[in-house]
Order: C-alpha cells, then structure tokens, then sequence
C-alpha cells in the first residue's frame, strides 16, 4: 500500500487476523468484511471515496462484534480512528 494511506498496512494486517478468526468461528459478516479489506489492501488505485467505503462499513459493523470480539472490535475502532484522523 502506498504511504500516502489513511492506515498502516500493519494495522489492516491485524485487522485481518482478527476478522479470519471470527470468520473461522462462523460470522458470515466478518467473513465479508475480511473480503472487503483484502481487496481494498491489494489495490494500488484507491480513491477518496474506497477509503470512506472501508470506514464506513467498519464503522457500521462496530456494534456487532462489540460483545463477541472484543479484539476485533478494538482494532476496527483503531483503524475507523485512522481513516477519521486522515480526513476521510
């Protein structure tokens, strides 16, 4: 991912194991959200607007996993405060 992101590519690494542990157990919406940010990570080409999509369906899907996956909930709200603190 190039420098100029909104969030370290560690930070979307952390994300991601986190999100395939819960798609492991059987979220089916972590699972589309784990898909969601393998593509965004593997673009070179993102816009304004996939930085916005990726913060917003995160910050949509907060509440779900709040009781379920603390961690994961944790490192989403990190990455949703990356996004916000870069603009987007």
């Amino acid at each position: 991912m190039p420098d100029d992101q909104p969030v370290d590519d560690e930070s979307l690494d952390e994300l991601q194991a986190h999100l395939a542990e819960a798609a492991a157990g059987g979220s089916q919406q972590a699972e589309e959200i784990l898909a969601h940010v393998q593509r965004y990570q593997a673009d070179d080409d993102l816009t304004t607007e996939d930085h916005r999509n990726l913060r917003k369906r995160l910050s949509d899907d907060l509440l779900h996993f709040e009781t379920s996956h603390p961690s994961l909930t944790a490192t989403m709200q990190a990455v949703v405060n990356s996004f916000t603190a870069s603009g987007m």
